[in-house]
C-alpha cells in the first residue's frame, strides 16, 4: 500500500487541479485500492479513508472537498462557501442532482466520480472561477458541457480566458455499444461515431467532449490519462470490471 498518487494537471495560475488515481487506498477487491465512491457498496470508512488520504496528498482540507449525487443529467450545481464539504462524509449530503459544479470559492475543492465517463476541469484563473463536469454517455448528450460553460460564464469567467482539461475515460476502443445507442449519440455529435478494437460500433466520447467545448467557445483544451479500460493498474472501469470503485476529478482555488 502506497501514497495516492494523483495526476496533477495545470489550469493556471492559483488554480489546483488532478485526477486521482487508484494507487495509494485501504479499499479492498473489488474496489481496491483507491476507491473515492461511497455510493458503489464499498466500506464507508475505506471511503472516507480514501478521500481524507487524497486531499491531503493535494493539500487541501478533505472535509472542505464539495461532492454531487451525479445522475448523468445536464444540471450544473453553483457552489458557495456555506456548501463546503458537501457530501464528503455521507452520500445524502451531496449536492443533488448535479453532473457539474462551478465555484468562484476560494478553497472549496469541487469534486466529480467516474469510472469510464468523462471527466473535465475548466478553470478561467485570471477571474477566479473554476468547475468540474461530469460528461457520461447520456450527459454528453442532455448538453452537460456547454450548461458548464455557460455556467462558468454566468459566474464571472471570460470564455476567452476558460481553458479545459479531460481526464481518463473509456475509449473507443474499448466502448461497442448497440445500435440503438450507437444512433441515439452519434445523431446528436456524429464525431462520437467509431470502430472499436474488435471492429464493432463504438463510441468516442472524448471527441464528443472536446466538440462540445469548442462549440461552446473554449479554444485551449487538452486530454490526459488514456483509456480507463485498457489501463487495468491505473484507472478504474466499469465497463471492464462491472463491480469497481471510483476515481475523481478535482479542482479549487487556492
Amino acid at each position: 500500500m502506497g501514497a495516492p498518487a494523483p495526476v496533477l494537471v495545470d489550469l493556471g495560475p492559483g488554480v489546483g487541479a488532478a485526477f486521482t488515481t487508484r494507487v495509494g487506498g485501504i479499499s479492498l477487491a473489488p474496489y481496491g485500492d483507491l476507491n473515492l465512491g461511497l455510493h458503489v457498496a464499498d466500506d464507508p470508512h475505506a471511503v472516507r479513508t480514501n478521500r481524507a488520504r487524497t486531499a491531503r496528498s493535494l493539500g487541501v482540507e478533505p472535509e472542505r472537498v464539495t461532492w454531487a449525487d451525479q445522475v448523468h443529467g445536464h444540471r450544473v450545481a453553483v457552489v458557495t462557501e456555506a456548501d463546503a464539504g458537501r457530501g464528503s462524509c455521507d452520500v445524502t449530503d451531496a449536492l443533488p442532482g448535479a453532473d457539474a459544479l462551478v465555484t468562484a470559492a476560494p478553497e472549496v475543492p469541487l469534486a466529480i466520480l467516474v469510472a469510464d465517463c468523462v471527466p473535465v476541469l475548466l478553470a478561467d484563473a485570471n477571474r477566479r472561477v473554476v468547475g468540474a463536469v461530469h460528461a457520461g454517455r447520456r450527459g454528453l448528450v442532455a448538453g452537460v458541457v456547454a450548461h458548464a460553460v455557460q455556467a462558468m460564464r454566468d459566474n464571472g469567467a471570460a470564455l476567452d480566458e476558460v481553458v479545459a482539461v479531460i481526464g481518463p475515460a473509456i475509449g473507443a476502443c474499448c466502448y461497442d455499444v448497440g445500435d440503438e445507442v450507437h444512433d441515439e449519440v452519434t445523431g446528436v455529435l456524429p464525431v462520437t461515431a467509431a470502430a472499436s478494437r474488435s471492429g464493432g460500433r463504438s463510441l468516442d466520447l472524448v471527441a464528443g467532449v472536446r466538440a462540445e467545448l469548442s462549440a461552446a467557445g473554449v479554444s485551449t483544451t487538452t486530454t490526459v490519462g488514456g483509456c480507463t479500460s485498457c489501463q487495468r493498474g491505473f484507472w478504474f472501469s466499469h465497463r471492464r470490471d462491472g463491480v469497481t470503485g471510483r476515481t475523481a476529478a478535482i479542482v479549487w482555488l487556492r
